[in-house]
């Protein structure tokens, strides 16, 4: 179910009213049933899939404790169980992803339950012994497709506390709800549409257009992932759940380690946890440093898709932050470079985006042909019309973008005591907003436009 959908709509206040009146230990009851509705819409297969996952991650880490608790010294069969667990997980991931099929976010709940298996091998937690509430941390409605990916001891412990009413929880999450919606339907889909002309047909755009393409990429994937986490967090917030901040102004770093540590955050944390740190990190030498390095950013391409372009994308970025990293250790940075560093920063991470939006390599070799050889070969209106952006266009897109910075710099917590400048200018900010979603919402109903989130396919 999309969050965008006239169905989600219907759906989440049903959902809403249903919790609150409910006693408190029998929500997961609901909440379960409305998780796997919720994601089942259309597809029997991806909810038995969910399932399985589910059922297997459970099976493994409640075996690996009674190992641990009956016999205090059975490493051999604990491994054993948790390697099962991993290879029945990951092999449901790598299989659909390589046979093309999309279930939506199986990347997500996959690492999710990864993580908790590790951790109860680890010795780190115990495992959950009641099904129905681990079922319920795994499909949890509004974070299942796209995350942030959550850990147990965050997210589980909450879901199995009797949440109270609380005013601020309810209007904290519903202005994260029109943050969210505001990012997607009025920003991201927005800027989809002048990226779609361009990578459609790259050598129609000229080099101008391809970069201006590219540009607006940057925005639509920020906009409709940050968008999606927005709404994520507001849903939950409204049941008095709390869900992992997943982006931090990461446009706003200042060099290619920080935009990693302010875009999906919940990812980054993943692959520094479990993936890094387990090689080695940065205790084992330069070169098994470097090694590492590199293993994380290719497997968090490989993460996105299994396709060379998202292994270039992925490579990119290992390259750069180890570059980065290895300089830093020389020469350390100094102040004075903020504005510089934002500005490559950017710069590289746009060039980057070429390889993640592009179909294959070989579209993304176009769109680069068409950048480094063909930019002057166009005009500004060309260029313009090329990309079909109309006049009414050259007012709405400023406007539209000139209201994300200020949405954007906004704080989550709408409801704290406020002059009345600040109220004024929230109330108006608030009720442009809302119009602004409405008209895009109808617009691209009316259009009958796809608008399901772009992390939807991982």
């Amino acid at each position: 179910m999309n969050f965008t959908s006239l169905e989600f709509i219907t759906f989440f206040p049903v959902v809403l009213i249903l919790y609150w009146i409910m006693p408190g230990h029998r929500r997961w009851i609901l909440l379960l049933a409305a998780s796997y509705l919720f994601y089942m819409e259309g597809s029997l297969r991806s909810g038995a899939l969910l399932l399985f996952t589910t059922g297997v991650s459970y099976t493994a880490a409640l075996q690996m404790e009674r190992i641990r608790s009956e016999k205090g010294a059975g490493a051999k069969e604990i491994r054993l169980w948790m390697l099962l667990a991993l290879v029945c997980c990951l092999g449901c991931l790598v299989i659909w992803k390589r046979k093309g099929f999309l279930v939506v976010g199986i990347s997500f709940y996959t690492f999710q339950t990864l993580a908790y298996v590790l951790d109860v091998y680890r010795g780190q937690i115990r495992c959950e012994r009641h099904f129905g509430y681990y079922a319920l941390f795994v499909s949890f409605f509004p974070q299942l497709v796209a995350g942030p990916i959550e850990r147990t001891e965050s997210l589980l412990l909450q879901l199995k506390k009797v949440q109270v009413w609380n005013r601020n929880d309810f209007t904290d999450g519903g202005w994260l709800l029109l943050k969210g919606f505001y990012k997607k339907l009025v920003a991201a889909d927005y800027l989809a549409v002048f990226v779609d002309v361009v990578y459609a047909s790259p050598g129609e755009a000229g080099g101008l257009g391809t970069v201006l393409g590219t540009l607006c990429f940057a925005g639509q994937i920020y906009c409709d992932f940050s968008g999606y986490t927005d709404i994520a967090r507001g849903t939950a917030r409204m049941m008095g759940i709390r869900l992992t901040e997943n982006f931090k102004n990461p446009y706003g770093a200042e060099n290619i380690r920080e935009f990693w540590q302010r875009w999906h955050i919940s990812l980054t944390k993943w692959f520094t946890d479990y993936v890094y740190i387990p090689l080695g990190g940065s205790r084992c030498g330069t070169l098994i440093r470097c090694r590492n390095i590199m293993a994380v950013f290719l497997l968090s391409g490989l993460w996105h898709g299994l396709s060379w372009n998202y292994a270039a994308w992925g490579l990119l970025h290992g390259v750069c932050f180890l570059a980065y990293t290895l300089w830093n250790e020389v020469y350390p940075s100094k102040s004075g470079m903020h504005l510089p560093g934002r500005f490559v920063t950017f710069g590289f991470v746009c060039f980057a985006w070429i390889f993640f939006r592009a179909k294959n390599m070989r579209e993304a070799g176009q769109v680069l042909r068409q950048i480094l050889f063909h930019f002057a070969d166009l005009g500004i209106l060309e260029t313009l019309q090329s990309m079909q952006i109309q006049r009414i266009d050259l007012l709405l897109l400023p406007l539209a973008l000139g209201c994300l910075l200020l949405v954007e710099q906004m704080p989550d917590t709408i409801c704290r005591a406020r002059t009345l400048k600040e109220t004024i200018k929230v109330s108006f900010l608030g009720f442009y907003m809302v119009n602004a979603i409405a008209i895009s919402w109808l617009v691209g109903a009316a259009a009958d436009r796809g608008n399901s989130f772009i992390y939807f396919r991982f």
